[in-house]
């Protein structure tokens, strides 16, 4: 089953190469030849933000498989961002050498919440 992705960034700033570098390095790692990502500037296709509801870029959002699955920023946190998109490393590895802080956690959940529910916060 291949994950499309679609990458919504404004122009070509440091924070939009970051993103797209990061997201290509996950998708090759955790993806390989199962993945295709459209990158859409929003300055020049503000039409399709709208349709997107982007906020905020950088914006990631995974159109396929279903769910559909949010994260915004330069993904610098490669784990976080396949947690993220419900993406998984295999046994015994991560994507990246991050320390895990369960301090964000109650964070990463409302964040989550937020892109995969119509219900609001509490």
């Amino acid at each position: 089953m291949t994950h499309h992705f679609r990458l919504y960034v404004a122009g070509d700033s440091s924070r939009s190469r970051q993103a797209i570098a990061n997201l290509n390095m996950l998708c090759r790692r955790a993806l390989p030849d199962d993945h295709e990502i459209d990158v859409i500037d929003v300055i020049e296709r503000p039409d399709l933000a709208g349709e997107a509801s982007v906020l905020a870029t950088p914006l990631v959002i995974r159109v396929d498989p279903p769910p559909v699955r949010r994260a915004v920023g330069d993904f610098a946190d490669l784990d976080r961002l396949a947690v993220a998109m419900d993406l998984r490393a295999p046994t015994g590895w991560t994507f990246v050498d991050t320390s895990y802080d369960p301090s964000l956690e109650e964070e990463i959940r409302l964040v989550s919440r937020m892109f995969d529910s119509d219900e609001p916060l509490s």
